[in-house]
């Protein structure tokens, strides 16, 4: 059997039901995250901080999703193939199915400001599986939880500016929309996704590498 052959029974999807059931709990987990919205406020930041960041209602709008942690676990515990399964199957139902995204559902979603965020969850993932691929160490971690965070938000963020520049917002509308996805937010996701990423790493080595 010549190196070819190997590479391609390594590119193989094998869908055992061990893989499936993890693959339907990870979508069931994006799903709960997008859902759970956490103020700020109750983990750490003091209000005159939030103040900086936000010019109207902060402390009812500056909520913490943690879906990004929840991507970088998955793409952590499943891999490149099938976290890239995962998360497709979870964009393809929120565009066609069932109104599980933040603000909704449906193909009219890919025109909201934040779709961006949800579209990067696709390239981040494959990055960070192809880091912890080839390395399993905590720098690995480290980098995977930095990379993966800063992917998403610089897709999402980009994302945004080109729609609400395509509806003529003005700057200040813009700045409130960046401050309120992005903003002191990223250090949260970089800390809650490198928890996430050994979380997930561990349950790949001890339940899906056997």
């Amino acid at each position: 059997m010549n190196n070819k052959t190997i590479i391609k029974q390594n590119n193989k999807i094998r869908f055992s039901l061990r893989t499936c059931v993890f693959i339907l709990w990870s979508i069931f987990l994006i799903i709960i995250a997008t859902f759970t919205q956490i103020t700020l406020t109750e983990i750490g930041i003091p209000t005159f901080i939030l103040k900086h960041f936000m010019t109207i209602n902060y402390e009812n709008c500056y909520k913490y999703i943690p879906q990004i942690p929840v991507i970088l676990f998955v793409a952590s515990m499943l891999g490149r193939k099938y976290s890239f399964i995962a998360i497709s199957l979870y964009i393809i139902l929120g565009l066609f199915f069932i109104p599980i995204f933040a603000l909704g559902g449906g193909l009219s979603y890919m025109f909201k400001y934040t779709f961006g965020f949800i579209i990067a969850y696709i390239p981040s993932a494959f990055i960070i599986s192809t880091i912890l691929c080839k390395y399993n160490n905590f720098k690995s971690y480290v980098q995977s939880a930095i990379v993966g965070v800063l992917i998403i938000h610089i897709i999402g963020v980009i994302y945004m500016i080109t729609v609400l520049m395509f509806k003529h917002q003005t700057f200040n509308y813009i700045t409130i929309w960046l401050s309120t996805s992005s903003g002191i937010k990223i250090f949260y996701d970089i800390i809650f996704s490198l928890i996430a990423v050994i979380v997930g790493k561990t349950i790949k080595i001890l339940y899906l590498e056997k």
